[in-house]
């Protein structure tokens, strides 16, 4: 049986399918194989949005946010396969000098790295919090909607999950 969810996951992919198929093939140009198992794991992320907390707002920004993140995560996980470096001080000496863009670039090589070892150690709220804002790619406001919070509560659990992930790396680096 047809639910009104499914309804709406499938009339949303049907409208921005082509689109984001068309994208991914042209950021994953070096990897075609991999095309398929990204679309498909967007459209699991929409209907799962979509059984969770209904449409999303702005379906065209998410979906395209959610296909980024998958790309994303398809290439760090083929870097990872070839077990290459980075060498940190190298990022940090091309980095400009301002405070709050090394700070925010630190922040994407911290949570692009990551290992299993370190989610492990999170609490059940900070893997959710995580889940929806670092790989769902959510607003804060969409964020606050789903977990019945106020935004500034979600700004502040985003700030002490930066902490916390940052003093669990400090432990195992």
């Amino acid at each position: 049986m047809e639910t009104i969810g499914t309804k709406i996951c499938e009339e949303l992919w049907k409208q921005y399918e082509p689109h984001l198929r068309a994208m991914c093939k042209m950021k994953l140009q070096s990897m075609p194989n991999e095309i398929d198992d990204v679309i498909s794991e967007v459209f699991l992320a929409l209907c799962k949005k979509v059984d969770e907390s209904g449409p999303p707002e702005d379906p065209k920004t998410w979906l395209y946010k959610t296909l980024y993140n998958r790309i994303a995560r398809k290439y760090n996980d083929v870097n990872k396969t070839r077990e290459r470096l980075i060498d940190l001080a190298a990022v940090e000496n091309s980095l400009p000098a301002a405070t709050d863009y090394i700070e925010e670039v630190e922040d994407r090589v911290l949570f692009e790295h990551l290992d299993s070892a370190c989610k492990d150690k999170l609490r059940d709220k900070e893997k959710i919090l995580l889940q929806y804002y670092y790989e769902d790619g959510l607003t804060i406001k969409e964020i606050a909607n789903i977990l019945h919070i106020s935004e500034p509560t979600v700004r502040q659990r985003c700030h002490r999950l930066c902490e916390h992930l940052r003093k669990i790396a400090e432990k195992i680096i």
